[in-house]
């Protein structure tokens, strides 16, 4: 495995040279919508054809004025083209932090709630890069 420190606006890899690709909360961090959309056009030009990238992120305002939420139709426009696969995962942090302390309790609590997407703050997609 190679690590690398690199502008995600300007990638210094060939051109479809991934089979797969991991943003965990990657797109929120950038908050401008240029930077944004030039980091996405990156990572489809490194990602090979049926290649996958996988996103971790949030689609709620966690509070933060760093980061910036990133909604499914964001997805989809900046990776115009791909299939989607989506989960929603992570309960809300406010609802673990006050049951998460509660023992075996707590985490079946947790683990139930989690089961409700609209009490899930963050999602996993799967963008499966199309044919060109």
């Amino acid at each position: 495995m190679d690590f690398s420190l690199a502008d995600a606006a300007e990638l210094p890899y060939p051109s479809e040279s991934f089979d797969l690709i991991l943003a965990f909360t990657l797109l929120s961090s950038i908050v401008e919508a240029g930077a944004r959309r030039a980091a996405a056009s990156e990572i489809l030009r490194v990602l090979r054809p049926g290649g996958t990238l996988m996103i971790y992120d949030f689609w709620v305002n966690p509070r933060n004025p760093d980061v910036r939420p990133l909604g499914r139709s964001e997805v989809r426009r900046l990776f115009a083209g791909c299939a989607f696969d989506w989960r929603r995962v992570t309960l809300a942090p406010p609802l673990l932090r006050l049951l998460a302390p509660l023992a075996f309790g707590g985490w079946l609590a947790c683990h139930l709630l989690e089961k409700l997407p609209f009490l899930c703050t963050h999602f996993l997609v799967a963008v499966t890069k199309g044919r060109t």
